[in-house]
């Protein structure tokens, strides 16, 4: 994992727990009964000092914050709103390996096969033109690199390959898309 990601990530547990109030720190504490030990809790006073103590039981890591959006769905009255922060550092740090293997697959035949109407299509898959060029700006002279992980991205952000198959049809590429229907990915 990336020191990077690592400083990130805490950065947006102190910028979650700014906007955590009292009753909901209470809250918090209540739904980590099961992993931190009564005696453990009374003894933290800060919601930081919380989630410093689920990290240490291994419940908040860096490349996986699935029990932290559950807390702040089911522990603060602003939790949506805190899980957006989250949300933007999952798009930002999510990676090819969670990708399920089809759609590596789909992703590997299209950075293979695709051509210069890749940008449209990733922004028919629903990939903002940001997200488009850091990918540029991070694999220079790379673009098969920008594609993968470009459709890569599309799938973490739950795109279906149905979604990729239209995206691909939208952008007139109906070859590549009856290929990648046919699962003729050769």
């Amino acid at each position: 994992m990336d020191e990077s990601q690592k400083q990130e990530f805490r950065a947006l547990i102190v910028k979650i727990t700014n906007d955590i109030d009292s009753d909901d720190f209470n809250k918090l504490k209540s739904l980590c009964k099961d992993f931190i030990g009564q005696r453990d809790l009374s003894k933290l006073n800060t919601p930081l000092d919380l989630l410093h103590q689920l990290e240490q039981h291994q419940k908040l890591k860096p490349n996986d914050v699935e029990f932290l959006n559950y807390l702040l769905e089911h522990g603060c009255k602003n939790g949506s709103t805190l899980k957006s922060h989250v949300t933007t550092y999952e798009i930002k740090w999510s990676s090819s390996k969670d990708t399920p293997k089809d759609m590596k697959r789909v992703a590997t035949f299209l950075a293979n096969n695709l051509g210069r109407e890749y940008k449209r299509v990733l922004r028919s898959a629903g990939l903002p033109d940001n997200r488009i060029d850091i990918l540029i700006e991070d694999n220079p002279r790379n673009t098969r690199e920008v594609i993968y992980q470009g459709f890569c991205e599309c799938f973490s952000r739950d795109a279906s390959i149905e979604d990729i198959i239209q995206a691909l049809e939208a952008s007139r590429c109906k070859n590549l898309a009856d290929k990648v229907r046919g699962n003729d990915l050769g």
